[in-house]
């Protein structure tokens, strides 16, 4: 499966396909196989697709053997929410390091995807 790094850019005609304006994958890229993924050799969130549905997938402390890390796995059908939420916990894992609002985002998400 093909990986893109969301801190990198890159500009051509044939991004437009692949890429949003703002950088991020766009939906004919991630089901071409494309994902989103940010990693700060602690922390990982990553965001692909498959089939219908779009994955959110978190892992906090991962590299800790002791087996004290948390993982969550989000899915919604829409990329939008999913690109939000995706964008969220990158910010909080980048400047925070702030494994509580992680945690705080991922339960809001899924309470508000499992109202609609």
């Amino acid at each position: 499966m093909a990986t893109n790094n969301s801190d990198t850019r890159s500009s051509g005609s044939r991004d437009s396909k692949f890429k949003c304006k703002d950088g991020t994958l766009t939906a004919y890229a991630f089901m071409c196989g494309y994902m989103m993924k940010h990693d700060n050799g602690n922390d990982r969130v990553t965001l692909y697709a498959d089939g219908p549905a779009y994955h959110i997938q978190v892992s906090l402390n991962y590299q800790n053997i002791e087996g004290s890390a948390y993982t969550s796995w989000q899915s919604t059908p829409s990329l939008k929410r999913a690109k939000r939420l995706f964008s969220k916990i990158k910010y909080a894992i980048r400047k925070c390091s702030n494994t509580e609002r992680v945690e705080e985002l991922c339960t809001e998400f899924e309470q508000k995807e499992n109202s609609l």
